[in-house]
């Protein structure tokens, strides 16, 4: 809303301003219909000279403002009309009786002058409301309008290339007529534009300019009929003029003079609404951040109270400052008030390990790093309590300032420490139990196996020197005590072999698995031929694996798979196929099957399905294959169906896991 800046008083002023214009406005129109009369001359000269007067107003007014306005296009207009007045000059001394210019030029110049002064002023007018808030150089303007009006007025009065307007006893040429209409199109044009930025301007500005403009192009039709320059046209065309640049004189130069704030300052005050709607707006985003800001301290303030961890804020990095109640719960407190003034010496064990903590870690948080550590904290009673620590320093500035406080979180894992405890004592036991395990497996290597070969050396001597002396069943008892003795050295090997699987392992190494293959049929080759069995096999990829244990793998995989066969025509089938992240090998065969509650037993260590008297074997032979496997990161299975067969499945992982 425009705000009204006037006073009592003034608005009195003006308006007593105004009566007395228009009064002196008609008295002086009827002066000038009488003098026209009587004179024309006298009266055509005064009706320019008052035109003159007006345009040069204007631009003495604009040109001394220049310096402390914005109004940019008014500036412009101002240096247009100073140079359209010293045509309009130039056309009142060239009409015939003024004696400035030879007689020879006749009416033409005068009519000449008067179309190129009014190109001149429909195109200030067009540009006028172009140039609104644009910013322009006075200098450079006045410039170029005087380059301008001096190259124009050559076309007249050196080079005489101008079109000639007035031809004595013809009237009006057709250029004048045409330009006459062309000039009313220009001037309808500089309406519109300034229409349609009517909100720049000053109401009353813009009321006056727009009727000085109807009334130019009222001129103008006017000035498209005469036939001589002192006839009823040209005398119309005149008052209209007057009128016109009257209106020019209330528009511009007496309101600028009575009401500078609304013509030359009209922008300042278009500025000072902007920069108050935008205090406005800017306060009312104050306002909405505050709200916003205080709504984030009470969320966090609601957060740091409800925290599952233990929240404290020490100022100086030492002293407590502020903390929740799931602090007060870890350290043994009734609530973050009753921690109030204690030092952090107080949360140590002792004196000594709180300056150990400080000298190790202070100096991160000094240099603005996030501080994490496990640490033995002191709960109220004295008892310690195992702590995660993650401290931070509040100040964000270089170099960080401790006393803006440190904020610290904490996290109560004694429960966590107890089960690293207790798991470090079980992989402790789990170490010595391979130590032992492994000093188990050398006595079994020599100490057990040197007896038993003592026995069957024994036995085997005995039963030749005392063939003669002993029975059948002697004979007999001798022939089952070797045999035992030779079971229990396979016994003892298959044990010592299991348990090397992850102690005794080699390192894995990148190995073609179609080379590991052909040296386990090469090693089955008698029994595959004594058995006629038909062995098929795709193509391996090559992993990283521990060669000899998957070809021990795979000869056990076959040879149950060639053991537990009684078909006419044994057929073993072996491959393997692609997975995302493993590859799945299988070793098939049509032989006996295995009962599904039986699946998970095989795998066991000793647990043999069948009596030894069917098939020998000690029952250990699946359960390497299983260690083998996993030690390789894998997984092993069977898939099997009475009187038809088994498919033994396992996994090797494409990326190494393990060792």
């Amino acid at each position: 809303m425009r705000q009204n800046l006037k006073t009592p008083d003034q608005s009195q002023t003006e308006k007593t301003t105004w009566i007395f214009s228009s009064v002196f406005g008609i008295f002086a129109m009827a002066a000038l219909v009488i003098l026209s009369r009587y004179n024309f001359l006298l009266f055509h000269g005064l009706a320019e000279l008052f035109s003159i007067a007006v345009a040069w107003a204007v631009f003495f007014l604009v040109w001394n403002i220049r310096h402390v306005t914005d109004a940019e296009s008014l500036v412009f207009v101002g240096i247009a009309y100073f140079f359209i007045g010293i045509v309009d000059l130039l056309h009142t001394l060239a009409y015939n009786g003024m004696g400035v210019f030879d007689s020879q030029w006749g009416a033409n110049l005068p009519t000449q002058l008067w179309i190129l002064a009014r190109y001149m002023e429909s195109a200030s007018l067009i540009l006028f409301p172009l140039l609104f808030r644009k910013k322009i150089q006075p200098a450079f303007i006045f410039a170029c309008w005087a380059g301008a009006t001096v190259l124009l007025l050559g076309t007249i009065f050196f080079w005489q290339i101008f079109p000639d307007c007035y031809v004595e006893g013809g009237g009006l040429t057709r250029f004048k007529i045409i330009s006459e209409y062309a000039i009313c199109i220009l001037l309808g044009t500089a309406f519109v534009l300034l229409y349609a930025r009517r909100g720049m301007v000053d109401p009353v500005v813009f009321r006056l300019l727009a009727v000085s403009i109807v009334i130019t192009i009222g001129a103008e039709l006017a000035f498209t009929f005469y036939v001589s320059v002192y006839d009823f046209s040209n005398l119309l065309g005149h008052y209209f003029k007057i009128v016109s640049f009257y209106l020019i004189y209330l528009a511009l130069v007496q309101s600028g003079l009575t009401r500078p704030y609304q013509v030359l300052f009209k922008s300042l005050k278009d500025s000072e609404k902007k920069y108050q709607d935008a205090y406005a707006q800017m306060e009312q985003k104050v306002r909405e951040r505050t709200s916003e800001i205080e709504a984030a301290a009470h969320e966090f303030e609601s957060l740091f109270n409800s925290s599952q961890v233990g929240m404290m804020v020490l100022k100086g990095g030492r002293f407590f400052a502020k903390g929740n109640q799931r602090l007060a719960d870890i350290l043994g407190y009734a609530s973050p008030e009753e921690m109030e003034g204690l030092s952090m010496k107080d949360l140590h064990l002792n004196e000594n390990r709180f300056r150990a903590f400080g000298e190790k870690h202070y100096n991160r948080l000094h240099h603005g790093e996030v501080l994490q550590v496990e640490y033995e904290l002191k709960r109220k009673d004295g008892s310690p309590v195992w702590c995660s620590l993650s401290g931070k320093a509040l100040d964000i500035n270089r170099p960080i300032d401790l006393d803006r406080g440190v904020l610290w979180i904490l996290d109560d894992i004694s429960s966590r420490k107890l089960a690293e405890q207790e798991l470090k004592e079980t992989l402790n036991k789990l170490e010595r139990s391979n130590d032992e395990l492994a000093q188990f497996a050398y006595v079994a290597s020599h100490d057990l196996q040197e007896p038993l070969r003592a026995i069957v050396g024994f036995l085997q001597l005995l039963e030749p020197r005392c063939a003669g002396q002993l029975d059948e069943k002697g004979r007999q008892y001798i022939k089952r005590s070797v045999n035992a003795a030779h079971r229990m050295q396979s016994l003892i090997q298959d044990l010592l072999t299991l348990s090397r699987v992850n102690t005794k392992g080699c390192p894995f190494e990148s190995t073609d698995l179609n080379v590991v293959f052909t040296g386990v049929l090469s090693r089955l080759d008698r029994r595959i031929k004594e058995k006629a069995a038909n062995v098929t096999a795709e193509t391996f990829p090559n992993l990283m694996v521990d060669p000899n244990q998957i070809s021990t793998l795979l000869e056990h995989l076959m040879s149950n798979a060639l053991k537990y066969n009684g078909h006419s025509e044994p057929a073993i089938s072996i491959g393997c196929s692609e997975q995302k992240n493993d590859y799945r090998f299988f070793v098939k065969d049509n032989g006996i099957g295995i009962e599904p509650k039986f699946y998970e037993r095989i795998f066991i260590v000793f647990q043999r399905l069948h009596g030894r008297h069917e098939y020998h074997g000690t029952g250990v032979g699946l359960t390497l294959c299983k260690k083998i496997v996993e030690r390789h990161g894998g997984s092993i299975w069977v898939e099997s169906t009475i009187g038809r067969g088994s498919t033994f499945f396992f996994t090797l992982p494409k990326e190494r896991m393990g060792k």
